[in-house]
């Protein structure tokens, strides 16, 4: 009985070593492959606005960012303001909306998503940043350019570390 097995195995291998796939199938397998070991930066930045314009906006309910508030409930902006100082509420607050939605990011994106914004540093964190500034002025906050890198600093710098430490607890769980 155990011939019979060796023989229906080796008349596999041998049928199977005479087809191959089509090329076009093998260059869309291969092309699926490399997507999903090296995705695109682009579609992981419009994965990152988007989730910054849906998690932003939930923020603002509580932290005006520049003065632009849905609630116009001021009251955390002014206790950061006056125990911090203008310089540290502005690290903060630049930290809360774009951290909370790297926290987020964390969970929502793919592990090879993840992966790309960890080996790009903080190029995803400068970008989203930069682009939320941007909305914001766009929307007509009262924008101050003197005070703008401390909310950068901030939104970078906590962005990157929230994103960091909850896809590793997003790893650990895994």
């Amino acid at each position: 009985m155990n011939n019979d097995f060796q023989k229906e195995y080796e008349d596999f291998l041998n049928e199977a070593s005479e087809v191959s796939p089509p090329g076009i199938t093998s260059a869309k397998a291969l092309n699926l492959v490399r997507e999903e070991l090296r995705p695109p930066h682009g579609l992981i930045m419009a994965k990152l606005v988007f989730l910054q314009l849906f998690v932003g906006l939930l923020t603002l309910l509580f932290c005006p960012q520049f003065n632009l508030s849905l609630t116009n409930n001021h009251e955390l902006f002014h206790f950061f303001h006056r125990a911090f100082g203008e310089e540290i509420c502005l690290a903060l607050c630049g930290g809360i909306f774009v951290g909370s939605s790297a926290m987020v990011g964390a969970y929502v994106l793919k592990e090879s998503e993840a992966l790309a914004i960890q080996k790009s540093k903080y190029l995803h964190m400068v970008l989203l940043s930069g682009l939320s500034v941007a909305g914001f002025m766009l929307f007509g906050a009262e924008v101050y350019l003197n005070l703008i890198p401390f909310w950068i600093v901030g939104a970078v710098g906590f962005g990157a570390l929230f994103f960091k430490m909850n896809f590793k607890i997003k790893q650990a769980l895994a």
